[in-house]
């Protein structure tokens, strides 16, 4: 049996996510929860046109929920409104490195649902 649940990419989002903290200037923000765990995410981003600029979060949470946070931040960083809403949960999972069971799918696509309500 492994010693962790989770790969070391995940829990090196986990500990160490990338783009968090909430800076002051921005474009848009939204908060958004998921009342099933508690899970709760805000999320401020900044638009050069219809590119993404800058994007960061605060978060509280399980382990998925904020590694994919993480992830998903560093990935859309330059990438146009249309392209991130064309991003699908398989998406997430691939950003995870692992088939995200069921039950945690809300948590793996908390910042993605957080991040459709602003593009």
């Amino acid at each position: 049996m492994p010693d962790t649940l989770y790969s070391d990419t995940i829990m090196s989002h986990y500990y160490h996510p990338q783009n968090y903290g909430l800076w002051p200037e921005f474009s848009a923000e939204q908060r958004y929860a998921n009342p099933l765990c508690g899970d709760i995410i805000t999320v401020r981003m900044r638009f050069d046109g219809e590119r993404i600029e800058a994007v960061c979060f605060e978060h509280e949470g399980c382990v998925i929920s904020r590694a994919a946070a993480s992830l998903l931040c560093e990935d859309i960083l330059g990438k146009t409104k249309q392209e991130i809403r064309e991003i699908v949960y398989a998406d997430i999972e691939g950003l995870l490195g692992i088939a995200v069971m069921p039950a945690r799918l809300k948590c793996s696509i908390l910042a993605l649902e957080a991040i459709r309500r602003m593009v």
